[in-house]
């Protein structure tokens, strides 16, 4: 557990240091696709709850440590965004690249929500409500336009993991074909 939580705090690390300098690249409106966001939304759909959580937790603090802010708000938000994943893992092992495109979609509008209403708790300016609504729509979609390609770049789907995964979610909800039993 402890090289998991240190190979997962140098990718925070990495993703951060990417994002603030080759992500300029492609930013459209002053907006960059955030790339924690993207990595906990893939990672949701091979592994299990509780490695997500621990990965979206320490992804978060380790964006924190770079920024320079509140420690534990990119945590928190990131965190809370991990659990709000797993109650859509039914959607996530769907081979269906909308239902990719939303949820990834629904997963940064939530952790954009969460991480501004942690700026206002905290007292920071958090700035017009337009540019705030504005900042989070459209980090969200440009986020999400990224998901089915990093789906399908990421998730093998004859890994082990996933077909473990994809077998105990047809066995609880009863999707199994005829043909397999």
């Amino acid at each position: 557990m402890a090289f998991f939580t240190i190979t997962a705090f140098l990718a925070g690390l990495a993703l951060a240091v990417i994002e603030s300098t080759f992500m300029r690249a492609v930013e459209f409106a002053s907006v960059r696709p955030d790339l924690a966001v993207l990595a906990v939304t893939v990672a949701s759909s091979r592994t299990h709850f509780g490695r997500v959580m621990m990965l979206a937790f320490v992804l978060g603090f380790s964006r924190d440590f770079i920024s320079g802010g509140a420690i534990g708000m990119n945590a928190f938000s990131l965190t809370f965004m991990a659990y709000f994943l797993a109650l859509t893992q039914d959607y996530l092992l769907t081979e269906n690249w909308t239902a990719q495109l939303f949820v990834t979609f629904v997963s940064a509008s939530v952790f954009g929500i969460l991480f501004c209403l942690l700026k206002i708790t905290l007292q920071y300016e958090p700035g017009s409500g337009y540019h705030i609504v504005k900042t989070i729509i459209l980090t969200s979609l440009y986020t999400s336009a990224l998901g089915p390609p990093a789906f399908k770049l990421i998730r093998k789907p004859n890994a082990p993991l996933y077909q473990r995964l994809k077998l105990k979610y047809d066995v609880e909800h009863e999707t199994i074909p005829e043909s397999k039993v």
